[in-house]
This record gives C-alpha cells, sequence and structure tokens, in this order.
C-alpha cells in the first residue's frame, strides 16, 4: 500500500510544481528544475514512440535463445 502510495505522489507531483521563470528564488529555482525534468522525461518518451510506430527505430527484445 506504501509502494502504491509513493508512486501515486510521484506521479502527481509534477501537476502541483509552478515555476515562474521571471523572478527566480529558491522555490522557483527546484520548481523550474523539476519542471525542466518531467518536460523532458515526457518528451523523450512521445519521441520514442513516434519513431517505434513509425517503424524507424527498432527496440531490441530480449527473448531466450536455448540454442546458443
Amino acid at each position: 500500500m506504501s509502494a502504491r502510495l509513493a508512486i501515486d505522489v510521484l506521479l502527481f507531483f509534477p501537476v502541483s510544481a509552478r515555476a515562474n521563470p521571471v523572478m527566480i528564488d529558491g522555490q522557483s529555482l527546484i520548481a523550474l528544475g523539476m519542471v525542466a525534468f518531467w518536460a523532458l522525461a515526457i518528451e523523450s518518451g512521445i519521441a520514442t514512440f513516434t519513431l517505434v510506430s513509425s517503424g524507424l527505430l527498432r527496440l531490441p527484445s530480449f527473448c531466450h535463445h536455448p540454442e546458443r
């Protein structure tokens, strides 16, 4: 139950973070870093999904080969 709660908190934490790039104080600087990190993570996931869906990127599949 606590793992589920931790995952929920970590997933919804970026929704509550707000950054003000005009006025940089301690709180805004931390929030700006979190917002930038999650934007990069989401954008890289979207780009990877788009390339895989279009067939331009092949992901390695880890399967068992008994003959090796």
